[in-house]
């Protein structure tokens, strides 16, 4: 999905309507209708999704688009920790991974030399 896509997407499932998009993204009128029509239909059905889910399920209100990017960025920032953490750990044992990389080619080729004289 392209960028205007998205913003299209979002801005539907806010209840904007397709003019108002139009207005806020500054693209000339119907160009939503005439090309971008998935798009807003797309966030029209995730404004409907959400607004069933909030009647039948409960009365608070449902999360909005925001927090989810919230999310996204929190996940990301664990991700990152996590590769920081795994990098620190390759760093502090690097050469204990050389060695065993260095044992484990040794024995290879023990093993396809010793393999090759018995023929």
């Amino acid at each position: 999905m392209t960028e205007i896509e998205c913003s299209i997407t979002r801005l539907a499932t806010m209840g904007r309507s397709p003019y108002q998009i139009e207005e806020v993204l500054g693209i000339p009128h119907y160009t939503i209708h005439q090309k971008y029509h998935a798009a807003l239909m797309s966030g029209y059905e995730a404004r409907e999704r959400l607004e069933d889910s909030k009647s039948k399920e409960s009365t608070a209100p449902a999360e909005p688009i925001e927090r989810q990017e919230t999310k996204t960025k929190e996940e990301i920032r664990k991700r990152e920790k996590l590769a920081e953490i795994k990098h620190g750990y390759y760093q502090a044992n690097k050469e204990k991974f050389a060695e065993w990389r260095r044992q484990y080619a040794r024995k290879r080729q023990e093993k396809q030399s010793s393999g090759l004289h018995g023929r």
